[in-house]
């Protein structure tokens, strides 16, 4: 009996006679309910092994609760500790996803062409450390520019450009 609690966890699927007595139905129930169970952690795991984006995260712990489920079938009583053998899966999967994104191409957002000469290039939504200081260094100045306007035009720059209203609609 207590060996059919530890199965009905995951502690030990590898329970020969919980896989051999048991029909089709059962090794299912066990599945889901072990998947469930571990559910979060598996989560947490894709999480930090996807740099901590959620939108991939999830997607990979999709993938991985399909690929799961398609190899419990396939091994069923070979899978010794379920919930160690999810997680590993679950690891192993979201490295494959990151080792196949790192070996494509580099994300192009748009071709245009560019000032009068009509020269084509490519336009990345990644910046250079170039544009990176030049970003921080307009963000200085402008900061610096508002900071000097007296009181009234700063409350007025702040609604215009913050708040999106239109000088009209200041003035009143």
């Amino acid at each position: 009996m207590m060996m059919a609690t530890a199965s009905a966890r995951g502690k030990d699927f590898r329970d020969g006679a919980a896989w051999t007595e048991t029909g089709p139905s059962e090794i299912v129930s066990r599945f889901w309910q072990v998947w469930l169970e571990e559910e979060d952690k598996l989560y947490h795991r894709c999480l930090r092994l996807m740099n901590f984006n959620p939108t991939e995260a999830e997607d990979a712990l999709g993938q991985a609760r399909i690929k799961a489920w398609e190899k419990v079938q396939e091994l069923g009583s070979d899978i010794r500790n379920l919930t160690a053998w999810l997680m590993q899966l679950t690891s192993n999967l979201c490295k494959d996803l990151l080792k196949k994104d790192s070996r494509g191409p580099v994300a192009v957002e748009n071709i245009e062409l560019v000032g009068e000469t009509g020269v084509l290039c490519t336009v990345s939504s990644q910046a250079s450390p170039q544009m990176v200081l030049e970003s921080e260094e307009r963000d200085v100045a402008i900061g610096q520019a508002v900071a000097s306007l007296s009181p009234g035009m700063r409350d007025t720059f702040a609604l215009h450009y913050y708040e999106e209203l239109e000088y009209t609609e200041i003035a009143e």
